[in-house]
């Protein structure tokens, strides 16, 4: 008999989208956004706002705030934003697809059910949030924060990152066998997560070489 794997997978849903949309073209604080497209926007503030059943779809710009935003049912398509700032946001059901973010900040912020794919993100963090459910395929990640973040079930697919920070996460069900990881801070941290041999094989080496040992066949 097989036996079952101690790895839970995350349980992300789709976004529950419509088939049409309204169209917008800014985020104003508190504002309350239902069933719309975005492409363009003229104004880019939304802290505290509401947005449900909405797509982002090919916006570009400098910055969009989303700060303390409750984000349920929406995707963002192939956008190309400089700084995404969500901190203290909720998540719901998100989905990013394509594009490109420089900064995609999630500092304290609540996902449940969220899911990357083929994103190109230059610094992603997570610090202090809590993740649940999330899924990260296809993506390139350069620097990946998460101190002091509480996940359940997070996974990583064919994904790479160049810096791996996982001070004093608390982890359960996170799978990083499918993240090509160049550097983790602290290999300790790592502690409650799942790695695959050659990521051991690999981890092995540096601890080594940081203690002067000398590594050769």
């Amino acid at each position: 008999m097989a036996q079952r794997s101690a790895l839970t997978p995350p349980r992300a849903d789709a976004p529950d989208l419509p088939h049409t949309f309204a169209e917008a073209t800014e985020l104003r604080p508190h504002g309350l956004y239902e069933q719309v497209e975005f492409t363009t926007l003229e104004a880019v503030d939304g802290t505290s706002s509401t947005i449900r059943e909405s797509v982002f779809r090919g916006v570009s710009c400098d910055v969009v705030t989303l700060k303390f935003a409750d984000i349920t049912d929406v995707e963002f398509r192939d956008v190309r934003v400089g700084s995404m700032q969500l901190r203290g946001a909720h998540l719901g059901r998100v989905r990013f697809v394509g594009g490109r973010i420089g900064t995609l900040d999630l500092t304290e912020a609540g996902l449940d059910a969220v899911e990357f794919d083929g994103v190109r993100i230059d610094y992603l963090t997570f610090g202090r949030a809590s993740v649940r459910d999330v899924d990260i395929r296809g993506c390139h990640i350069d620097t990946l924060d998460l101190p002091v973040a509480k996940i359940n079930r997070l996974r990583f697919v064919e994904s790479t990152a160049g810096e791996l920070d996982p001070r004093e996460c608390t982890a359960q069900h996170v799978d990083l066998r499918g993240l090509d990881f160049a550097r983790v801070t602290d290999m300790a941290a790592l502690r409650g997560m799942t790695i695959s041999l050659a990521q051991a094989q690999n981890a092995a080496i540096a601890l080594a070489t940081a203690a002067g040992i000398r590594v050769s066949d």
